[in-house]
């Protein structure tokens, strides 16, 4: 989970959209804690989300799909398999 939330990050930093700025800092802001949140006592442990980091998790994803979708077509055509996966999710 701490990856794939680093991967959106680095999406969103890469797309350098100031729309985005807020979500930007809230993932950096929160990974730390995140990551820290996902850490097992030992390996045999699964990893498990905290309901509250789950509702985080979702609603800065939500946040970013809103205003990702206002993009124009020509920025969001490459992302929609992801958009509608992530849509999806919900």
């Amino acid at each position: 989970m701490a990856h794939q939330l680093a991967l959106l990050y680095q999406s969103i930093n890469l797309l350098g959209s100031k729309e985005l700025f807020a979500q930007k800092k809230e993932v950096e802001g929160n990974f730390k804690v995140f990551k820290s949140k996902l850490a097992v006592k030992d390996k045999e442990s699964v990893p498990k989300l905290p309901d509250d980091e789950k509702e985080w998790l979702n609603t800065i994803t939500k946040s970013i799909l809103d205003v990702a979708t206002t993009f124009p077509t020509e920025l969001t055509k490459p992302m929609l398999a992801s958009m509608t996966f992530l849509q999806n999710l919900e």
